[in-house]
Order: structure tokens, then sequence, then C-alpha cells
């Protein structure tokens, strides 16, 4: 389908060289190009669009040439669907595209892509016009298999100076991951990474608050690489840029990330409660044990024990690749993972009850934070007391996702009995694993149930009656033992409800049924 062109009005930014066309001197052989096009959007005469090079969440990026000055360009222009639906969203959409252009401008360093001019166009679709980079991500370098480590930090330090640079004008990136930096050579044929896409970057004050532009819940950063403060929405600053770094490190040195759970939700709660893992461990190699330091310090849950800045990693890089060793830590080595399953089993640490008995939130890991800590296991603690204020305050969503969290845990738990018991558990030990397993099989069938519940609140019946369906399943070893729990008899209950909504009799009435005679085995105990 041909798209009639739309009219650009460019707005000139502080970041654009004036000297830019008198710097040009080479004429483009344009038969060395794909044919040029108008494009989806339609540009000024002075731009040729040659091809789409990228797409993601916030736009669509170009390649493209200047007629008159030959240079090519990457023209990065906001998703149209972003600006569809209610005005609100569309204007969220324009002022963080606007924020990308204004954060970009303001870099000046090899490591960072620079920007050359950003406009609007006349229907009030932004775009921005960046340096075109020439190179393959660290994305597509890792498919190849691990890249040799020394390798690795070299580029790294090259995108520390580039973080390092940002951060000192108050930007957090916060979507550091390996399809955001590519790798370009310089004239001399030097290996130069460069950080892409500052768009959902956002300016820091000095007291590490952020000027939000997101609404309720919304979370930036990829499932992959994202900080655990990031995750919860909590307060983010540059030091999420050094876990998502460091993500990004492993990654590249072992050919897979820290964390890879079976959905993006359990990949997020896992970098929010699993022990960190031994890059030697993953690799099948030993590496140095100064380079898991690095990795360890890097992928610290709480902030506070990560490296502080791009340059205080950078400098420890430096001496492991001047063959010089670094001062021993306690981020020597990785977290042993027998001991965290233990902790997770053996204690409760807190439990936070909503006054009307709808939600119900287990912490399963100690310790508690302490006033002041970043960050300690946020998600499964009483400090969380956010999740508990998310409900009071009607945001099912984010208790939803904090559930659904412990529900991830919870099964990882039960995999991790699973094995001990194929292994040949015996006698106490068996005993002790079954008493757990009934512990934690209970515990997820509670969790599924106060999801049901949020759905329910938020209206959304099927996904209400999904979760307690599911919660019934797991119920259901106990309705005809005599043990009867709150929530077991309000997931029956509201499961019928919601059956007789959808029109459902007979269904509801055969549940009805099984209902009455586990309360008749109960009564008669």
């Amino acid at each position: 389908m041909q798209v009639s062109p739309i009219n650009l009005q460019i707005v000139r930014s502080p970041a654009v060289d004036e000297n830019l066309k008198e710097r040009i001197t080479t004429e483009i052989n344009a038969s060395d190009d794909p044919a040029p096009g108008s494009g989806p959007i339609g540009l000024p005469e002075q731009y040729d669009i040659l091809e789409e090079i990228g797409h993601g969440g916030m736009g669509t990026v170009y390649k493209a040439r200047h007629k008159q000055l030959g240079n090519y360009v990457a023209i990065k222009v906001i998703n149209p669907n972003l600006l569809e639906g209610k005005s609100e969203t569309r204007e969220n959409a324009q002022k963080r595209f606007v924020n990308e252009s204004k954060a970009v401008s303001q870099l000046q360093n090899e490591n960072v892509i620079a920007l050359k001019d950003f406009g609007v166009t006349d229907e009030g679709a932004p775009f921005m016009v960046m340096e075109y980079a020439d190179g393959k991500t660290l994305e597509a370098m890792i498919k190849g298999g691990p890249m040799p480590y020394k390798s690795v930090l070299n580029l790294m330090c090259g995108v520390c100076d580039g973080l390092e640079h940002a951060h000192a004008l108050g930007l957090v990136h916060r979507d550091i991951k390996s399809s955001n930096i590519i790798v370009c050579k310089s004239a001399a044929g030097r290996e130069v990474p460069k950080v892409l896409d500052f768009g959902i970057a956002r300016i820091t004050g000095d007291d590490g608050k952020t000027q939000g532009l997101t609404s309720t819940g919304e979370v930036f950063g990829s499932p992959f690489s994202i900080a655990p403060e990031q995750s919860l929405s909590s307060k983010v600053d540059r030091r999420a840029d050094i876990y998502s770094l460091g993500c990004v490190m492993f990654e590249c040195i072992t050919g897979k990330p820290p964390y890879s759970g079976d959905t993006s939700m359990h990949t997020i709660m896992m970098h929010l409660n699993s022990p960190i893992p031994s890059a030697s461990a993953i690799l099948g190699k030993n590496l140095p044990a100064d380079l898991e330091q690095i990795l360890n310090r890097c992928l610290q849950k709480a902030p506070k024990n990560r490296y502080q800045s791009a340059a205080e990693l950078k400098a420890d890089i430096d001496l492991l690749l001047a063959g010089k060793h670094l001062k021993r830590s306690a981020f020597a080595s990785g977290t042993n993972h027998k001991k965290i399953l233990n902790a997770l089993f053996i204690t409760t640490a807190a439990v936070v009850l909503c006054t009307a008995g709808l939600f119900t939130f287990i912490s399963m890991q100690a310790p508690v934070p302490k006033a002041g800590d970043d960050l300690q296991s946020a998600a499964y603690n009483a400090d969380v007391g956010d999740a508990y204020a998310a409900f009071l305050r009607g945001d099912y969503q984010r208790c939803i996702i904090l559930q659904k969290g412990a529900i991830a845990v919870y099964e990882d738990g039960l995999e991790a009995i699973d094995k001990d018991i194929a292994n040949g558990a015996s006698g106490s030990t068996l005993a002790k694993l079954r008493e757990k397993q009934n512990r934690l099989v209970f515990l997820k069938a509670e969790n599924l149930k106060h999801v049901g519940d949020c759905y329910r609140l938020m209206s959304q019946n099927e996904s209400a009656l999904n979760y307690y369906k599911k919660g019934l399943d797991i119920f259901r070893r106990w309705e005809f033992t005599g043990y009867h729990s709150k929530d077991m008899n309000e997931c029956f209950s509201y499961a019928i409800e919601l059956l007789k909504k959808f029109g459902k009799a007979d269904e509801a009435q055969t549940l009805q049924a099984e209902y009455d005679r586990s309360l008749q085995a109960g009564s008669g105990h």
C-alpha cells in the first residue's frame, strides 16, 4: 500500500554541528545503495530513506542519506500505535520521545550514538536524526557463541566510558542490553562500542529520583538484564545500568544471560531472588577469580553492594586486563545455591495480611531488610508493604505481579525438592522434604487464589475464574481430609459465583455439590 508522504518540520537540536556541511567533501555513488523511497513516514527532500534497520517498543529506525551532504544517518520515528487511543497516551508517548531527543543531544562521546537533528511531523509524530553506526550488535556477535573474555572486557571499557559520560549529565539509560550496544570499526581499525537508544532514559536529579512519565505499574527494561529495583518500579539510578551491564558481560562471556526463566515474569523474579550464577559453571571451564568477582559485584541485588559508578567498574576491568589482581572482597565468589534454598524453606520471614482477608503476602526469604537498605529480596518480605499498600489503594495489577513472582519461586523450590527425592532421599530426610513440599504446594494454591482475587476486583472475570480453578486443582488434595482454610473456601465460593455469572449453571452446580461434600467430610472429621 502506497503511503502519502508527510511534511516534516526540522527542529535544530543543540547538538547539531553547523560546520558539518563544510567538512563533507566526498560524493556518494548512489548506485551502491538500495533505490531510495518515500518510506512509510515521508521525509523532507534532503533525505532519502534507504531501508528499515530496526524496530523497537518506542519507534522504527531507518537508514537514510542526506541528498546534498551525502552522509548516512539513522532516523528514528515514534511508532504510530503509541500515538493512537486516548490523547493522554499520545501525549505521554510524545513527551517521552522528546525527552529521548533532549537527553541524547547532550551526549558527546565516541561510545554513545550522536544526535544530529530532531523534529516533529505535521501530524505530530516526533523523529530523530542520529549518527549512523555501521557494525554488529553484541546480540548478533553472541549468536556465534561465547566471546573471549578479554575481548569482552576491552569492549566494556568503552561502554563504561560512554555510561560514565551520560551518568555525569544525570542520565540513566534504563535499558542496557546486548542489542543496544553496537561494535563499529574506527578509521584506524579499532573496535569501538557505541551505546544505542536512550529512548527510555530518565533525567535524574541529585536525589536520584526520576521525572516519571510512565503510568502506574509500567516497567521499562529487558527481562534478561533488568535490575531488581527497576522491575519493582522502585528508585532507579546509575547503579541500575551497572547491573544491566553486568548481565551483558555475563551473556557475552558465557553465551547465556545470567537468568532465564520460562516466562518474562519468571526471569524477572529470578533477578530478584535467585542466587548469582557462576560464569565458570555456565561456561564449563574455569575463568579468572577476579573476573568472577567483577561479575558478582555487578549483579548484586542491593544497589549499595554494586560498583557505584561506571568509572569504578572500568578501574577493576583495567586492573584485570593489566594482569593485576583485584583486592579480595565479599563479592569474590557466588552465593551457595543450596544455602539459599534452605533459607527459603526454613525461614518464613514475614506475612503481610490485608484486613479484608483478600490478600496474603508471604515472605519466604530472609533477612528482612533493615531501614536504609536499598533492596533485599524486596518481592518476598514485609518491607514490600508496598504490595500491601498497592492492594489497599486498588493497584491490583502490581499485586498480581508480586503474587505471580511468589508462585514462580514456589515452583522453583518444588522442582528442587523433586530432584532431591528422585536422587534417593529416604528416612527422615525424605519426611522433611515431603513436609516442605506440602507447605510450598499449599502456598502456591493460596497465591493462585489471591491472583484470582485481584483479577476479580479488576472485573477481569475470565482470568479470575482461570486462577480460581488452578487453585482448586491443588486445594482438592485437602478438601476431603477435614481441613478447610479460609482461602480454600473462598476459592470454591468465588469460582461457583463466576460460573453462574458466565451462564455455566451445570458446572456451577457440580462444583457446589463437590464443595458441600467436602464441608460434610470436614464436619465429620
